[in-house]
């Protein structure tokens, strides 16, 4: 589950680095508050969820929350280039004054 969630917010990072090169510090700012907050709610709700699961129910859960994120990287294979093209494409045209 940590690989996963490592792909995930290595991907996002990535990108989110890339469509902003001039604001990497307001990007890993916010990731930073993104992943402390998400796990400060998983902790305090892991011990509801395990009273009111068994161990085995939370662990298909949760693998059941990780897949769904798992379409987060298919998104960001699909459609990164574009955004990244569509990115340069805006500032070079606010750039030149068109």
């Amino acid at each position: 589950m940590s690989f996963n969630m490592a792909l995930v917010l290595g991907g996002t990072t990535c990108l989110n680095y890339d469509l902003l090169p001039n604001e990497s510090a307001s990007v890993a700012a916010s990731i930073n508050i993104v992943g402390s907050t998400l796990g400060v709610a998983g902790t305090g709700l892991m011990g509801p969820v395990l009273n009111a699961l068994c161990p085995g129910w939370t662990y298909i859960l949760l693998g059941g929350i990780l897949s769904i994120t798992n379409v987060m990287l298919i998104v960001l294979l699909k459609y990164s280039i574009k955004w990244r093209t569509q990115r340069v494409q805006k500032n070079n045209q606010a750039n030149t004054g068109q």
